[in-house]
């Protein structure tokens, strides 16, 4: 089972500014995301991709996005579908809930909105598993699959503070701090070594991959569904 940050997402949306906007919001909460601004350019990534879910804009420079639902859903694709348009009339929302849109969004959008109804979509498609589990009884980490690991104080210490805000990043100070070390001495860069032990342990315990991700000049975050048990 794929997680959400292997998902192959694809957005199609001729404003430049917010689909920058879209791409770092995704990026920052652990999304990769490819963008275009066009019909043409949207089949040529289509074509090469194949993309578990597109989010659609309506008003394109070179046609109306709903023209890609429509194909979309005629060749077979199963993949998932969010109109994201200016377009709010009720006849445009039934053209896209006919056409078989999984949601039809209006602009403007609430980032965190967006992001929520993805994960919704990825989730009903199976491309998310349920998540991972942190267990406080035993020091253990489980992933999606059931596949657990034992982990010293310190790395429960670490990923506890990961979990306590899944998606988000934590900064390294922060990090820590919640591992109980003094920010004014400990050298963070241990930080690094930490991470890199824990990989090989998840790689020789046969867990799915470790969702953790280094952001530059900030810290970590752990990009997948995490509960502590």
């Amino acid at each position: 089972m794929a997680s959400a940050t292997q998902a192959t997402i694809l957005l199609l949306e001729d404003e430049a500014d917010l689909r920058e906007e879209i791409r770092d919001f995704f990026s920052y909460h652990g999304l990769s995301i490819h963008v275009v601004g066009s019909l043409k350019q949207f089949w040529q990534y289509a074509g090469s991709v194949r993309p578990d879910l597109v989010i659609l804009d309506r008003m394109l420079p070179d046609g109306d996005g709903l023209s890609v639902l429509h194909e979309l859903r005629q060749s077979g694709s199963r993949c998932g579908v969010i109109m994201l348009t200016a377009k709010d009339s009720p006849q445009d929302y039934m053209e896209g809930l006919e056409g078989l849109a999984d949601h039809y969004l209006m602009k403007p959008v609430a980032m965190s909105e967006l992001l929520a109804v993805v994960r919704s979509v990825l989730w009903r498609l199976r491309l998310v598993g349920t998540g991972w589990e942190l267990r406080s009884s035993g020091w253990s980490l489980t992933d999606s699959a059931g596949t657990s690991m034992e982990l010293t104080a310190q790395e429960f210490a670490f990923i506890k503070s990961l979990a306590s805000q899944p998606h988000q990043v934590r900064s390294r100070h922060k990090l820590a701090e919640d591992m109980g070390k003094s920010v004014q001495i400990y050298d963070i860069r241990n930080l690094d070594a930490l991470v890199l032990r824990l990989r090989k342990k998840a790689t020789l315990q046969n867990l799915e991959a470790l969702p953790i991700r280094s952001v530059r000049g900030v810290g970590y975050l752990f990009s997948s569904d995490i509960r502590l048990v």
